[in-house]
């Protein structure tokens, strides 16, 4: 799965136990998109999901 965020959630600990409790069954990778996602929901997610984190900066040049 490719968890997308552009900015924080208000249950962090909720959405990296989901991830977690289907870590099993499927490999979590997690996007943040720009300066205001929340890099602890990112990393944890990609931690505990066995999968990959990456960092898109606003000002990120995506032109190829």
């Amino acid at each position: 799965m490719f968890l997308l965020t552009d900015g924080c959630v208000g249950n962090p600990k909720d959405v990296i136990n989901l991830v977690k409790s289907n870590s099993k069954t499927t490999r979590t990778h997690a996007i943040a998109v720009g300066s205001g996602a929340s890099e602890y929901l990112v990393t944890e997610c990609a931690l505990k999901g066995n999968g990959k984190s990456i960092f898109v900066d606003d000002d990120a040049d995506v032109s190829g």
